[in-house]
């Protein structure tokens, strides 16, 4: 409990918007822009649908936008063109800071609790923990540590059956 107290969430929404058509490069997969969104990226080759993904203040202030579609697609369109708002069909926020599950995008380490993650990780008993905070592979706060920690608390699990 010392450990889960010490770490820090923090915010995290993504915006996902789908169009009837890929309008940018076929090659790219993700770009960064300017404010609001610096990162957006694409769901899948040659798929319709962009994803930004909004972290720390930029997730508190799309969080409170009124429309914050709206300031996605203005920000898109200074690249891309009004194509963007004529293709959008559809569109999906999704908020971490809200959801009862997870009340978070990312953790972080506070002052004075570095070397901590390694007792998030720590199974009790039968019960195993995983998720990008027990990471402790370098990936913290990344979806490549939330997996990767899965794959450790499996290999735990399994060899607790061996």
């Amino acid at each position: 409990m010392h450990a889960i107290r010490q770490m820090d969430m923090h915010g995290g929404i993504k915006i996902a918007l789908r169009f009837r058509e890929r309008f940018w490069d076929e090659t790219a997969s993700f770009f960064s822009l300017v404010d609001p969104a610096p990162v957006w990226w694409t769901a899948a080759p040659g798929a319709p649908y962009l994803m930004g993904f909004f972290t720390g203040p930029r997730a508190a202030n799309i969080a409170a936008d009124n429309d914050p579609v709206a300031t996605c697609l203005d920000l898109l369109s200074a690249v891309f063109g009004e194509q963007v708002r004529e293709q959008l069909v559809g569109w999906r926020m999704i908020n971490w800071s809200v959801d009862p599950w997870s009340l978070g995008a990312y953790s972080s380490v506070s002052v004075g609790a570095h070397g901590l993650r390694p007792a998030l990780a720590a199974h009790h008993g039968r019960v195993h923990f995983a998720g990008e905070a027990t990471a402790l592979d370098g990936h913290a706060a990344s979806v490549h540590g939330a997996i990767t920690s899965g794959w450790r608390a499996v290999a735990e699990i399994e060899a607790a059956h061996e």
